[in-house]
C-alpha cells in the first residue's frame, strides 16, 4: 500500500480498504469522534484498531520531578494522560469495546539527550527563548542534583507504554 499525507477524519482510502488502522501517540490531537468514524469507514468488517501511547513513567521520583517542570507549560494542550480521548468510542458506535495492556521498558540516555527531549515536546519547544532556556536549566539541575542520576554519564529512562485496540463491528 502506498503512503498517503491525510488527517484522520478525512482519510482518502476507500471505504473497507484496509485490515488495520495503528495510531502512535497522536489519537489525543484528532477530533475524536470524527475520527472514530472515518477510521470504521476505511476499515474492513471486523478490522482492526490499535493505538499506542508511550509515556514516561512518573512513578519513578525523578521522572516525576521532570515532568512536573514540564507540565507546568502544557496549558491547554492536548494529551493522553487524563484519557478524555476514550469518549470518542461509544458503547454504540462502530467498534467493539477497547481492549488494553501496558508495558514497561528503558531507554538508555545521557544528560544531554533527556535535555533534547524535553526540548522536542512540542509547547516546550514553542515556548519564548529565554523561557524555554529556563525550563530547560531547570531540567538540568533536576540532573545534576537528583541523587538516582547525579554524576552518571548514562541513566535508563523508564516508560509504561500503553496499548489499546478493537475491532470494527
Amino acid at each position: 500500500m502506498p503512503v498517503v499525507g491525510a488527517v484522520a477524519e478525512a482519510i482518502p482510502l476507500a471505504d473497507d480498504s484496509v485490515d488495520g488502522v495503528v495510531v502512535a501517540t497522536a489519537f489525543h490531537w484528532f477530533r475524536g469522534e470524527e475520527a472514530v468514524e472515518e477510521i470504521a469507514r476505511v476499515l474492513r468488517p471486523r478490522g482492526g484498531l490499535g493505538l499506542l501511547w508511550n509515556n514516561p513513567a512518573r512513578s519513578t521520583s525523578w521522572v516525576a520531578d521532570i515532568w512536573s517542570v514540564v507540565d507546568e507549560h502544557r496549558g491547554d494542550t492536548p494529551g493522553n494522560l487524563d484519557q478524555t480521548w476514550r469518549t470518542s468510542f461509544r458503547e454504540d458506535g462502530p467498534f467493539q469495546a477497547l481492549q488494553e495492556q501496558a508495558f514497561a521498558h528503558e531507554v538508555e540516555m545521557a544528560p544531554d539527550d533527556l535535555v533534547a527531549r524535553v526540548a522536542s515536546i512540542s509547547f516546550i519547544a514553542a515556548l519564548p527563548g529565554t523561557e524555554r532556556a529556563d525550563v530547560l536549566e531547570r531540567v538540568r539541575t533536576i540532573i545534576t542534583t537528583h541523587p538516582e542520576l547525579a554524576g552518571r554519564p548514562t541513566f535508563p529512562l523508564p516508560y509504561r507504554t500503553s496499548v489499546f485496540w478493537c475491532r470494527r463491528r
